[in-house]
């Protein structure tokens, strides 16, 4: 249990909270020459990406889970470093929607099935680093550390639209005043109220290890230079 200290924000999602992970670097590397003749070619710094999706669902308890929503984050390790969080699931494509739905499944030791992690990727074109997954007890103890107010919260897997744009936004609000400790810099104050006794090993899962979840935690805490976080969601 001392061993993770990854956040749960990352695990979020109603929270999702966020936030566990096999880092697997993207690297992006390029060289832009200057238009006039002799100069010398600007040298465009490194960046490293890593994506990594946040899973809610229902009940971990349950023997077949319903999928109530996915968020990926894009953390780029740029200057400042940035991360940023989109919404993938429930999505108003009614045909994506059931594909992804259909596809989702754990195992008995609440592991995603690698079909799922492929349908993402190859649906955005998405390399995926990790995952991290957590149902509704989970989701209500982050929105607790996020906001000090105990709100326990109960979904149901989305079908119609009005389901959708509700759970839409209700993740929406909670990545944005996750967001907000993070760009005032004061997010060390949510990873420090994560109580693991409370989450572990029933509302929590993830393929991270603890190396990767440490990196992932260091990369928002303690930058450099302030993290810039935003949530790409309009609901």
């Amino acid at each position: 249990m001392k061993k993770i200290v990854i956040p749960v924000i990352i695990v979020v999602f109603g929270v999702c909270a966020f936030f566990g992970y096999k880092v697997a670097s993207k690297f992006l590397s390029a060289k832009q020459s200057a238009g006039a003749q002799g100069t010398e070619p600007i040298e465009i710094p490194l960046v490293i990406q890593s994506n990594y999706i946040f899973i809610h669902v229902n009940d971990l308890s349950l023997d077949k889970p319903e999928l109530v929503s996915v968020w990926v984050g894009f953390v780029n390790e740029s200057s400042p470093s940035q991360l940023m969080l989109l919404p993938i699931f429930p999505t108003y494509n009614t045909e994506i929607h059931d594909r992804i739905n259909q596809k989702f499944s754990l195992n008995s030791e609440h592991k995603v099935n690698q079909r799922f992690i492929n349908l993402l990727q190859s649906n955005y074109d998405l390399k995926i680093n990790g995952y991290i997954l957590t149902d509704d007890t989970g989701v209500s103890y982050s929105n607790q550390w996020i906001t000090g107010i105990d709100s326990p919260i109960t979904y149901i897997a989305a079908t119609t639209d009005t389901e959708k744009h509700a759970i839409l936004l209700n993740g929406q609000n909670s990545w944005q005043q996750f967001c907000q400790l993070v760009n005032a810099g004061t997010a060390n104050s949510y990873f420090s109220s994560i109580n693991w006794g409370f989450l572990l090993p029933d509302h929590f899962s993830t393929n991270l290890d603890f190396e990767s979840l440490t990196l992932l935690t260091d990369q928002i805490v303690h930058a450099d230079d302030q993290v810039q976080c935003e949530v790409l969601s309009n609901e």
